[in-house]
């Protein structure tokens, strides 16, 4: 009895260190896991930050074509009103001129 009483507490220990065993292999491939899992959220942020970075760079650039689009329109703006105005007096100076040259005709 006394001998199967010990094979029983032997069985016991070897199961009980069979168990740590395998709780050692579950904890180190959890840190591993979890290492890996770090790695990957710190390449998330950096490659969240380089993208924002991107984004704001566009925006910016829109921003700034916008603003050089808007001076363009201002310039052409500028041009068509002194083209008009050359025009009208041109015309009038034509129109100045033919009255003078239909008066001495006359």
């Amino acid at each position: 009895m006394q001998r199967q009483l010990s094979e029983l507490a032997q069985q016991i220990v070897n199961g009980i260190e069979a168990c740590n065993e395998e709780k050692d292999l579950l904890e180190e491939e959890f840190d591993s896991v979890k290492n890996g899992i770090l790695i990957m959220e710190s390449r998330l942020q950096t490659e969240k930050v380089r993208i924002d970075s991107e984004i704001l760079g566009v925006s910016t650039m829109a921003k700034f074509q916008d603003a050089m689009l808007q001076e363009l329109r201002s310039g052409i703006n500028v041009m068509q009103s002194q083209d008009d105005l050359i025009v009208s007096k041109a015309t009038d100076l034509f129109n100045g001129m033919r009255q003078e040259l239909e008066a001495m005709s006359k």
